[in-house]
């Protein structure tokens, strides 16, 4: 299980991160931590890789995939309505970060036609791609199945470092 919780600390989200998917795994899950006896559940059938909350605590980029259909990439969740759209259409999405603005992400991300993953960065109101630098891969294991969070870091002059979040702990992640 992996957990995030919003920079206001109200509100703990957590997911399955594993390939067996058994029932009630797919989906995120969330719950108000003032009223922890409801748990809410979102995007139940897909496979959720990575999430991270938007600083002001009102959305989640999510990356994930369906279950039964080609759907997949970086997802935006609103708890307000409880709805979901993809933002942006990737084979890959790991090691979100949000601009402190909430206007941009940075993750790690695939797009059908790449080779590899690239460190990038996405506008949140448009989608479109606006930074873009391969991850170097000689720092995943060669037996390693998925890119592990917080190794894999971008390079110096990649815009997102001047965003003043701390890269390497962005996350605050645990496996439980």
């Amino acid at each position: 299980v992996s957990c995030r919780r919003s920079a206001q600390g109200n509100t703990l989200a957590f997911f399955y991160n594993t390939a067996e998917v058994i029932e009630p795994t797919p989906g995120i899950y969330w719950l108000n931590l003032l009223d922890a006896n409801q748990v809410y559940r979102a995007m139940s059938d897909y496979l959720v890789f990575d999430i991270a909350f938007r600083p002001d605590g009102m959305q989640m980029a999510v990356g994930a995939r369906h279950l039964n259909s080609p759907d997949q990439g970086l997802f935006i969740l609103d708890f307000v309505t409880g709805e979901f759209q993809n933002l942006l259409n990737l084979e890959h999405v790991s090691n979100i970060i949000w601009k402190p603005d909430g206007q941009y992400l940075a993750m790690i991300g695939k797009t059908p036609e790449q080779d590899q993953p690239s460190w990038m960065i996405v506008h949140i109101d448009t989608g479109l791609i606006t930074s873009q630098v391969p991850v170097n891969m000689d720092h995943v294991s060669s037996n390693s199945s998925n890119l592990t969070p917080n190794i894999l870091l971008p390079p110096p002059d990649f815009p997102a470092w001047t965003w003043g979040v701390d890269l390497l702990n962005s996350q605050n992640r645990f496996n439980m």
